[in-house]
């Protein structure tokens, strides 16, 4: 269907499909269509249809043997992805270029193993998602990028980002002389863990943390607290907040128990 931006339905643009849409694209003045619908308006249209704005149906007919989850347009060329495996009766495993002018690309032809579920142009590049192992017999494990002269290209790097390093932790310390203990009672930061540990020359101690709630006037809060057990003798007790394997900046307290 097609609404106004004002929520006025437009009673011209009717394709009156008979099955699901699942993919659309809009160039210029011609939406594309695919999914698992074999009939626009009552003429034959298998998987893929171009309705223009004004509501006609366009000659574009790709005829797919089985259903369209992905499009993409790029100039002159519509690039369509799913679980077909022919195109206007020649071999296209899972996905396909087809000219605005309804003409099948003999040269793109990326032959994926399995379903292709997404594709998007930039440039010169179609890239295509999937449940696919392979592209043209080479290994692309769920993801491929093809150049539009249908040359497969290499594999893009994939550049992790790292955690940025949590700040340093709001802490509320306090000990007990009686029982040697240190606390911390840290405002917690969601996504980032906390550890507390406390050192005395070469030992190294560390604490065990729990979640508790504590009352400030009317308000419940949730906070993060963590002891440790410690002996007689100066202390230096430090909170490391951490998110994923980056550690951020720690809070510490030199502690004395005589």
């Amino acid at each position: 269907a097609a609404v106004g931006t004002n929520g006025t339905l437009q009673p011209s643009w009717n394709p009156n499909l008979n099955g699901d849409v699942y993919a659309l694209v809009v160039a210029g003045s011609t939406v594309y269509l695919g999914g698992r619908f074999t009939t626009a308006g009552g003429t034959t249209r298998n998987r893929a249809a171009a309705v223009e704005t004004d509501g006609t149906l366009a000659t574009w007919n790709p005829d797919l043997g089985r259903s369209v989850y992905a499009l993409g347009v790029s100039g002159s060329t519509v690039y369509l992805g799913g679980w077909f495996t022919t195109a206007g009766g020649t071999e296209r495993n899972y996905a396909a270029a087809v000219g605005t002018n309804g003409t099948l690309q003999p040269s793109w032809n990326p032959n994926l193993n399995n379903t292709a579920a997404a594709i998007a142009v930039s440039g010169s590049t179609v890239y295509i998602g999937g449940d696919f192992t392979t592209a043209g017999g080479t290994t692309r494990t769920y993801a491929a990028a093809v150049g539009t002269d249908g040359r497969l290209l290499a594999p893009w790097p994939v550049v992790a980002t790292a955690n940025p390093a949590p700040a340093r932790p709001a802490v509320k310390w306090s000990s007990s002389a009686r029982a040697t203990t240190a606390t911390a009672l840290i405002t917690p930061v969601r996504g980032v863990t906390y550890k507390l540990t406390a050192k005395q020359g070469r030992k190294t101690k560390t604490g065990k943390c729990k979640n508790v709630t504590i009352k400030q006037g009317r308000k419940k809060l949730a906070r993060r607290s963590c002891s440790v057990k410690l002996t007689k003798g100066t202390w230096l007790a430090t909170v490391t907040p951490a998110k994923g394997a980056t550690k951020g900046t720690a809070n510490s307290k030199k502690l004395r128990f005589r």
